[in-house]
């Protein structure tokens, strides 16, 4: 007998827990299954992380930037549909959600906006009753009179494992260090061996001094997400609508001060060369000023998803340089690093 090859894909949508790489990420990459079949039992499985999809967010907490959240989930969701409408075996595979757990507010309303985005038909709560009814209500509203009601969202309450502890906040803290660390220096093979803390890494990082002036720093804006108010300045209301639709979020070059040492920053991958034309489109012809530079920059970088990620050890204002730790040596996949918020690490 013989099984299909199944790689469900995973998405990441919690950027405050530390799965695969440091927090402040959304994103997916391969899940393959070790499947025997004879037994049809299912092994451990890996991640194949050669090849992540990775979208910035820049901050531990969903709700530090709703409207930001929301946009990245929803490019997430856009790059995984894309790939499910040319991959058969993706597609059949479906997608497995990891969202985060909260159950008030802002933090609610970015769970409910991950499992809306990402197109989720069931929704497994563990050991949460109240959770369990708001989703219940939320994700399968009565319909409008006149109207049909949408495709059901499947909620299933599963009872949590006995022995199970929520982690504290200082657990919470060590736990996301450390994964800060294992992307550098690579994760020991045996996490719960004691000696596994002081066993020799398994990565080599690299120190590299860089000229301020062969990167653009960063950071994003914080924005209410109301109309174009998330968007760069654009002319003409047909601009501002097809912006809106494609862009929530906005860029905003960040100052150089001695405040970004051992701040950590997603090196994003190049722009396609279609993005500088609907730049070029949306903004408008302004002049050739350094703002409109810039604004033409942010405006291409935004959808762009992350290539890995650096942390800045030490600015040197005399000598105009950065010192970044990166995870190999060689060149950078660019010169445009977004800032974290909030999030910084030291050895």
């Amino acid at each position: 007998m013989s099984l299909l090859p199944r790689h469900p894909a995973p998405a990441f949508t919690a950027p405050h827990r530390a799965a695969l790489v440091p927090r402040g990420a959304l994103y997916s990459c391969p899940l393959v299954l070790q499947i025997d079949s004879h037994s049809l039992a299912v092994g451990p499985g890996r991640f194949d992380l050669s090849h992540p999809l990775l979208f910035w967010y820049g901050a531990a907490a969903p709700a530090a930037n709703a409207p930001l959240f929301e946009a990245c989930c929803a490019r997430l969701a856009g790059a995984m549909h894309r790939r499910m409408a040319i991959d058969p075996l993706v597609a059949t595979s479906g997608a497995i959600i990891n969202t985060s757990g909260g159950v008030d507010g802002a933090s609610y309303g970015s769970l409910l906006a991950a499992v809306k985005a990402l197109g989720a038909d069931v929704v497994l709560v563990v050991g949460h009753d109240r959770l369990y009814q708001q989703l219940r209500a939320a994700l399968n509203p009565d319909p409008l009179p006149g109207h049909a009601a949408a495709a059901a969202v499947t909620v299933v309450k599963v009872p949590r494992s006995g022995g199970v502890a929520v982690r504290d906040g200082p657990a919470r803290s060590l736990l996301q260090g450390q994964r800060v660390r294992d992307y550098f220096y690579g994760a020991p093979d045996h996490a719960d061996d004691a000696t596994a803390v002081s066993a020799a890494p398994s990565l080599k990082p690299h120190l590299a001094e860089v000229p301020l002036d062969r990167l653009r720093l960063w950071r994003w804006a914080c924005d209410d997400g109301g109309g174009s108010g998330g968007l760069v300045p654009v002319t003409g209301a047909v601009a501002a609508k097809k912006a809106a639709a494609r862009f929530r979020g906005r860029l905003e070059r960040a100052e150089t001060t001695t405040a970004l040492r051992h701040v950590l920053a997603a090196v994003l991958h190049e722009p396609p060369p279609w993005e500088a034309t609907e730049a070029a489109d949306a903004l408008g012809d302004s002049g050739d000023d350094d703002e409109t530079a810039d604004a033409a920059g942010a405006y291409r970088l935004v959808g762009c998803n992350a290539a890995g990620f650096v942390v800045i050890q030490s600015l040197d204002a005399e000598k105009g340089t950065l010192t970044l730790l990166c995870p190999c040596p060689g060149k950078l996949p660019s010169s445009d690093l977004v800032l974290a918020s909030g999030i910084k690490w030291t050895e």
